[in-house]
């Protein structure tokens, strides 16, 4: 016979065991299926624990493995039945859900802040490199080659955060009923900016001031057409959101 006391501390660690089994397993997998069938699971079996340490007389283990039988075919059951319905939503929801990335408040405020604070910057920062590229002392072209390499790093970085803002422009930028967000003439301004610095970039006169190992220069060149299809793209989403909401 099992005492009350024994019963609840069985109960009780088992069940503590569980939920910290089942919340590694959770943190490992992205299910959010597997999410809730843990927590049903879980607290599914300290609910029955405590019920048959209460409820059931005599307390025999005959009785326990009766009622874990009835608990294990009733979870399994439950399992399949969660599961199922809640691949179903999932496919619903991936047909009628818009197309584009939805972010959640913070990552919006995230991707504005890295347009303000790390898109500008650079181009600022390439900017001053580009300024500064004619002025390099005569064959010092180790300074010049890095000057050029890191106005190509700057301008690839600018693309790419400026990027993120035209995969869900409608919470990224702002509208003529709109203004806490990014302003269009703001992002005019700074596209403006990347081509200019694009066209120092694919300007072959500067490569005179260069020291270019000759096995990279595909890559290079390679390179410099990526960041060129770039800019042509988020020009063209530019004009369609200015189109569109303007």
């Amino acid at each position: 016979m099992f005492s009350f006391k024994n019963t609840e501390l069985f109960r009780y660690f088992v069940s503590l065991n569980l939920t910290k089994n089942i919340d590694k397993l959770v943190k490992q997998s992205d299910s959010t299926s597997s999410m809730l069938i843990g927590s049903i699971f879980s607290g599914s079996f300290s609910v029955l624990a405590t019920y048959i340490s209460t409820k059931v007389f005599p307390i025999s283990i005959c009785n326990v493995l009766k009622y874990c039988l009835v608990f294990t075919s009733s979870f399994i059951l439950v399992y399949f039945i969660v599961k199922f319905i809640i691949r179903k939503v999932t496919e619903i929801y991936i047909r009628i859900k818009p197309e584009g990335v939805s972010y959640s408040t913070d990552e919006t405020r995230d991707i504005i802040n890295d347009f303000d604070h790390i898109a500008l910057d650079n181009i600022l920062i390439a900017n001053e490199f580009i300024r500064k590229f004619p002025f390099v002392r005569t064959k010092d072209y180790k300074v010049s080659t890095f000057y050029y390499y890191e106005v190509i790093y700057y301008l690839k970085v600018s693309i790419g955060k400026t990027e993120r803002i035209f995969v869900n422009s409608v919470k990224c930028l702002n509208s003529p009923n709109k203004t806490n967000n990014i302003d269009l003439f703001r992002l005019q301004n700074a596209l403006d900016m990347m081509v200019e610095i694009l066209s120092f970039i694919e300007d072959t006169s500067n490569r005179s001031l260069l020291i270019i190992d000759s096995d990279l220069i595909a890559s290079l060149d390679h390179q410099i057409s990526q960041l060129k299809e770039s800019m042509s793209i988020l020009l063209i989403k530019y004009e369609k959101y200015k189109l569109e909401n303007y």
